[in-house]
């Protein structure tokens, strides 16, 4: 029992210095990106502020990644207390694909959704039946 709660302990020190490791690094690439964006702000060339933009968004997800891998970190070993909350499928959908809209763009692919109709009588949500939908 002592070994797998060691092997535990040394997995979450592992978590939390290469979140650390990787969040500064990242943190400042950020900034500078940020930095060349506004700079750009002046050239002629879209593609150029778009790349910088897109390459910008990039690295603040990475940033955000290596902030989750912290809080992984922090709940297994007792420093974060887990916070429970209401969430909004609709907003984490849109979330989801906004961190994902880059790299399908990227893919010449595309990241789409769609709702279902609200049945206002009742204000509940309800799909269409399977002969009604359309591709």
């Amino acid at each position: 029992m002592r070994e797998l709660e060691s092997a535990l302990r040394a997995r979450d020190d592992f978590l939390a210095i290469a979140a650390h490791e990787l969040r500064t690094p990242l943190h400042s690439m950020a900034l500078r990106l940020s930095m060349l964006e506004r700079l750009s702000m002046g050239s002629a060339d879209p593609r150029l502020r778009d790349e910088i933009r897109r390459t910008r968004r990039s690295a603040d997800r990475f940033v955000g990644r290596a902030a989750i891998l912290l809080d992984v970190a922090r709940l297994n070993s007792g420093q974060l207390e887990p916070m429970r909350s209401s969430v909004s499928i609709r907003t984490l959908v849109e979330d989801v694909l906004e961190v994902h809209r880059d790299e399908a763009n990227s893919m010449r692919s595309h990241c789409a959704r769609r709702w279902p109709p609200t049945n206002t009588a009742g204000g509940t949500r309800t799909w269409p039946s399977r002969s009604s939908r359309t591709s």
